[in-house]
């Protein structure tokens, strides 16, 4: 539902280094993908936020931005699948 929390909020947005075996969480959320204009992209509630990410360290290298276009800012999640779009 818009505007509540579900399940899915209290994920945990992670990457995983397959060659050190190192696992970081990066932020809580979900639906993450890292997006050709290297941005991390996931949804928090009912909000689509977007970070840079530097994928050679697999870190953030700046602070989320809420995503906005057409005066909408959001997403609502599946609350099956965790997964978001635009509104």
């Amino acid at each position: 539902m818009l505007g509540q929390s579900t399940a899915w909020d209290t994920a945990e947005v992670v990457v995983h280094s397959l060659e050190f075996g190192e696992r970081r969480t990066i932020t809580r959320g979900g639906d993450a993908r890292v997006v050709a204009t290297g941005q991390l992209l996931y949804a928090l509630d009912t909000v689509l936020f977007a970070v840079p990410f530097d994928l050679a360290r697999l870190e953030v290298a700046g602070g989320p931005v809420p995503e906005s276009r057409q005066g909408t800012r959001g997403i609502f999640s599946y609350p099956l699948t965790g997964a978001g779009r635009r509104g």
